[in-house]
């Protein structure tokens, strides 16, 4: 574990600082080095209040799972709904708590994004471009959350007033959907609401790794910027060429250091999220076959159509948050050999030129390696097989139906 110091602010230590607010909110703490400036007894009463919540949000999860079994009066599409939210919720829960306990890890991966790798060299322009994208992600992502818990609190109010049934926006073990006492209406009202904060609980975590998946991607946008910026230093014509050739030297090792770093970086990663991945992998693949078997099923029942419509886009994009941007990762690494190639090495001569031929030399075969992420242990998180997931998902839906 480094000592973690910040001496230069820059973009994306901005960027965590707001994200580490945000995050201490919805109850992750302690993942950026930057402390929270409030009292100290504020920050014990909101451990205690967010330990609470933790609780109460397994409780929660497990009157998930417990509804399958104990609501039988559910027609087809209520069956589905119960099935995908009480299996995937209380799955998503125990890997999100398993994704917490290792903070010091995240803390760790994050001051190296932001920090340690930035010593060497940073590019403001990509920097920018990097705060954008994470930005636009969590902004879609947040996007895509409240769509599917809007939709169906609005979609169950509609059911309400068109039909005698209660209102069901999120169905639990109790009460029983045939029980229309007042305590039950406003104990699903309250069901309601409080899965909407332990949906933004759970989301927190996956919003945390799509920010560290992009950050990693752009690490490798930087390093390939900053081996094309080593021309530069033979453009120098106040120096000799020996001492340009040094410079470079020297320069090019920093760039193989920087290129461990991120290597480091990349397996940190995928020991920290390989759980979360493979359970993405599995739920998001079960719950596309189970909604697509309810929407053919429907029964021609319009607002449960429309609910599971969103459901199945919401699922989609989830899924491709991960998989497009774990993909990324190999697309932009595979661009650093080009970028080793083109630094200048060819600008040497004599002895330093064997030496720096033989950094190149090395470095390319280092570069040429593919930077993957796994979900199961062998399911590549790429774009083509997001594809042959949802092709997968179809296939199984298809020998169902």
């Amino acid at each position: 574990m480094h000592e973690f110091v910040i001496n230069v602010q820059n973009e994306t230590t901005k960027l965590y600082d707001q994200l580490n607010i945000i995050l201490y909110i919805l109850g992750l703490q302690g993942i950026w080095v930057d402390e929270i400036k409030l009292s100290r007894r504020f920050h014990v009463f909101f451990k205690v209040v967010t330990f609470i919540l933790h609780i109460m949000c397994g409780m929660f999860a497990g009157l998930q799972f417990f509804a399958i079994f104990t609501q039988n009066s559910l027609n087809s599409q209520q069956k589905s709904d119960v099935i995908v939210i009480g299996i995937s919720n209380p799955m998503a829960y125990i890997f999100c708590i398993n994704f917490i306990r290792n903070r010091n890890e995240i803390k760790d991966l994050f001051y190296h994004l932001a920090v340690v790798l930035k010593i060497y060299y940073n590019d403001v322009e990509i920097e920018k471009s990097m705060v954008n994208k994470i930005k636009s992600y969590l902004s879609t992502y947040v996007f895509a959350s409240i769509t599917i818990l809007v939709s169906n609190g609005i979609i169950a109010f509609f059911q309400t007033i068109n039909s005698d049934e209660p209102f069901l926006g999120i169905i639990t073990a109790w009460p029983d959907k045939t029980d229309t006492s007042k305590t039950a209406s406003y104990a699903r009202i309250g069901f309601y609401l409080f899965w909407c904060i332990h949906f933004f609980r759970i989301s927190t975590v996956f919003a945390v790794i799509v920010c560290i998946l992009i950050s990693i991607k752009y690490q490798y946008k930087f390093l390939c910027s900053y081996f094309e910026s080593l021309n530069k230093i033979f453009d120098d014509e106040t120096s000799s060429h020996e001492v340009k050739e040094a410079e470079f030297e020297n320069a090019f090792c920093n760039g193989i250091k920087i290129h461990t770093q991120i290597i480091w970086c990349v397996r940190r990663c995928q020991i920290m999220c390989r759980t979360v991945f493979s359970a993405n992998i599995m739920l998001d693949t079960f719950v596309l076959v189970i909604l697509m078997l309810a929407m053919v099923n429907s029964e021609n029942d319009f607002y449960g159509l429309c609910s599971q419509m969103s459901s199945v886009l919401v699922t989609v994009v989830l899924m491709a948050f991960f998989m497009w941007t774990a993909g990324d990762i190999n697309v932009q690494a595979s661009q650093l050999p080009d970028a080793i190639y083109g630094s200048g090495w060819y600008n040497c001569r004599g002895k330093s030129s064997a030496r720096i031929r033989s950094l190149v030399t090395i470095s390319m075969n280092k570069a040429q390696q593919p930077i993957l992420m796994w979900a199961l242990g062998f399911v590549e998180l790429s774009h083509k097989n997001f594809v042959a997931i949802i092709k997968s998902a179809y296939s199984v839906f298809s020998v169902f139906y």
